[in-house]
């Protein structure tokens, strides 16, 4: 949380204080993860190739540890995306039941298309062809070629 952020960050300063250039990595590391559990993927990847010591890059034993830490960071990255997604999910079926109730077709179908993209992010890829197909339905009834188009080309019709 935000608490960990700022304690970690006065940890470093106090390790910097002292030349503790070990420690001040691995509060980077620690702190890196924090940011990216808060989903702020900016800050977590400097704190992480701060950590990983990224001063040293020119050192043909730190250039490993760099392209360690770029790929912690790809992954943190993409387990935020893949959380965004399931939340997406989430939301977005439940915006489907009451459009449905509403008799709002549209917005049926908006949601439909949503939940597609979201179900391909997540490699979902059934119900992705599912509701992909289900506005590409929604937006025939609703003779909105254009909305048909993009459905059925994220479908890869």
């Amino acid at each position: 949380n935000a608490q960990a952020a700022e304690a970690l960050e006065q940890c470093i300063a106090l390790r910097e204080e002292v030349d503790d250039v070990q420690g001040v990595e691995e509060a980077h590391n620690q702190l890196g993860v924090v940011y990216s559990r808060l989903g702020d993927m900016r800050k977590a990847v400097l704190s992480l190739s701060r950590g990983a010591g990224a001063k040293l890059a020119q050192d043909d034993e730190a250039a490993g540890r760099v392209v360690g830490v770029t790929s912690l960071a790809s992954t943190l990255m993409n387990l935020q995306r893949d959380d965004d997604a399931r939340k997406s999910i989430a939301k977005h079926q439940t915006m489907v039941s009451v459009y449905k109730t509403r008799g709002d077709v549209k917005s049926e179908a908006n949601c439909y298309l949503i939940l597609g993209q979201a179900y391909l992010d997540t490699q979902q890829l059934q119900q992705a062809v599912e509701a992909l197909a289900q506005c590409a339905s929604l937006r025939r009834e609703l003779h909105d070629s254009p909305g048909l188009a993009t459905a059925l080309k994220r479908k890869g019709c």
